[in-house]
């Protein structure tokens, strides 16, 4: 019986962009909010829309918020109340 090797068959997440790092197709990186998949094999090739033919935007990052309060959550019996 003879093996074949198909190589990757879905993304590696890898966390953070580096330009030290040797990125090979289906990797996945963030990079300042958001989420790309490389597309070839790269290194010091930095992700967003304007090296597309090297990287896929998979999510982009959303607005941040600017009222800077963060809810509250309570508990009295079976109630939960959020207060924002």
């Amino acid at each position: 019986m003879s093996t074949i090797s198909v190589g990757k068959v879905r993304t590696i997440w890898l966390g953070t962009w580096s330009a030290s790092t040797a990125y090979t197709p289906l990797d996945a990186v963030t990079y300042l909010g958001s989420s790309y998949v490389a597309l070839l094999a790269s290194t010091n090739v930095i992700p967003s829309t304007s090296t597309s033919s090297t990287w896929q935007l998979a999510a982009e990052k959303g607005v941040d918020g600017t009222n800077g309060t963060s809810p509250t959550f309570s508990i009295s019996g079976t109630v939960l109340t959020i207060t924002t």
